[in-house]
């Protein structure tokens, strides 16, 4: 994935770097799927997936891995379900640990709060 980026992979393995050349590659396919996720939630998050979204957020197997979890709580979200809020501070407190899912968590909450002053 890095040859992508003009990464020349051989030069990294050797190096101290090499070491966190799994991370960058996670990183990676982590933000890549974030920004889809993000771009197409409007268009995905209608009321026929209310159910398929319900059921999936069920399964504690599904919501174990941490970026699963975000998507669909990102799509539970922009559903407008009634109990979002308590679900995505449940999804929170389980991948806290998890950086990139956190910081997304919050920001998916700040701009999913109803701004009544405008």
């Amino acid at each position: 994935m890095l040859r992508r980026f003009g990464v020349n992979q051989g030069e990294l393995e050797s190096s101290e770097a090499g070491t966190l050349l799994p991370l960058l590659d996670e990183f990676i396919r982590r933000m890549v799927i974030v920004m889809l996720a993000a771009g197409m939630a409007d268009q995905i998050a209608s009321r026929h997936m209310e159910a398929v979204v319900q059921e999936a957020i069920a399964d504690a197997e599904l919501m174990s891995d941490p970026v699963t979890a975000f998507l669909l709580t990102l799509l539970y979200t922009r559903l407008g379900l009634r109990d979002w809020p308590e679900e995505l501070l449940s999804v929170y407190q389980q991948h806290r640990g998890d950086a990139m899912v956190a910081e997304g968590l919050r920001g998916v909450g700040f701009l999913s709060v109803p701004n009544d002053a405008g």
